[in-house]
């Protein structure tokens, strides 16, 4: 969930700077609005990037022995 968080925030980033570029010329205050959603955007993708990291840091490569276990054998 967290990488598909990533990537859509990724996309609609890429849309604002498509839409930018295409309102520079208007003067209007849509590019405010479109900034705005651009700042949302990243902030998205941050957040789901630290929360992946993190979620990575405190997950063992090893999973557990079932309890009981005798691992000895």
């Amino acid at each position: 969930m967290l990488i598909e968080t990533m990537a859509v925030s990724r996309w609609y980033q890429m849309r604002s700077w498509g839409l930018e570029t295409a309102t520079l010329a208007d003067g209007s205050c849509t590019l405010d609005l479109i900034t705005r959603s651009e700042a949302r955007f990243v902030r998205q993708y941050n957040r789901a990037l630290q929360r992946l990291i993190l979620l990575r840091s405190t997950q063992s490569p090893f999973p557990k022995a079932p309890s009981g276990a005798n691992l000895a054998a």
